[in-house]
């Protein structure tokens, strides 16, 4: 999320919660602990942002209901990505992507300094 939609997102909460509701940030996976740029952003522009976010198994256990609804998710997850990869790790697939998008930017750049230089 960026700054606007933060601060959007932080009022309809504000609103939601003056009507007598709950409302949250929901972040789907990562730990709230996380020195991530949405953790920033939220800490910077959200008055009292922990209570009103739910980060990872948090939040999927409020939404579920249920404290080991996240096991299920990633069981879910990893049934599907079985068949569609064709029982191919999706670990390793990652890792694979991983080493073409370097492959590509290495024969395209000499240097970090070089990519920068195409920036400006």
């Amino acid at each position: 999320m960026d700054v606007g939609q933060i601060k959007h997102y932080s009022d309809e909460i504000d609103l939601v919660e003056e009507e007598g509701n709950l409302g949250f940030f929901g972040v789907t996976y990562g730990k709230k602990d996380s020195k991530t740029v949405t953790a920033g952003l939220l800490e910077t522009y959200v008055e009292d942002w922990r209570r009103k976010t739910l980060v990872g198994r948090e939040l999927w256990d409020y939404v579920s209901q249920n404290e080991d609804y996240h096991k299920i998710l990633i069981a879910n997850i990893d049934e599907v990505a079985k068949k569609v990869l064709h029982n191919a790790s999706v670990v390793k697939m990652i890792e694979k992507k991983i080493q073409d998008l370097l492959e590509d930017f290495n024969c395209k750049y000499s240097s970090l300094e070089d990519y920068y230089e195409t920036l400006w």
